[in-house]
């Protein structure tokens, strides 16, 4: 069994009994079609970014459970004949990986470090002579 998840609108339009008889329509026909509902959310009426059926706001509703994958267009049809359902979606739910630990580097001692190598074409010149330079070349 897949693990899916289910997110529709009920419209704000009916009242509350009416609005949870829909829901727990739908929870029981999941699980008489031999799924297991493992989560269920309900939200307060929230105002929809564009009107659906002429409607402005609605109850989102989310509803996670497994099901075998022959009995999930026989629940997309039963929520289209829901008169106050404005939109579902179902969505497949991935397993979600484990994640592998994160490599970090040892800190290197003195000893193994890396030695830089000496600049070779190029002599060390100390901040006297740079001084001194640099107060020949501003006093011309």
């Amino acid at each position: 069994m897949k693990s899916y998840q289910l997110t529709y609108i009920v419209s704000s339009e009916v009242p509350s009994d009416s609005m949870e008889t829909v829901k727990k329509d739908i929870e029981t026909f999941v699980q008489e079609h031999e799924g297991v509902i493992l989560s269920a959310e309900k939200t307060t009426p929230q105002m929809l970014a564009y009107p659906v059926n002429k409607r402005s706001s609605g109850y989102f509703i989310t509803l996670e459970f497994q099901s075998p994958e022959d009995k999930i267009k026989e629940l997309g049809e039963k929520i289209k004949k829901e008169k106050n359902v404005l939109r579902h979606a179902i969505l497949v739910k991935k397993p979600s990986k484990p994640k592998k630990p994160r490599r970090t580097r040892k800190p290197m001692d003195q000893a193994t470090a890396p030695k830089a190598a000496p600049d070779k074409g190029k002599s060390n010149v100390e901040a006297k002579d740079l001084d001194k330079k640099l107060d020949e070349i501003l006093s011309e």
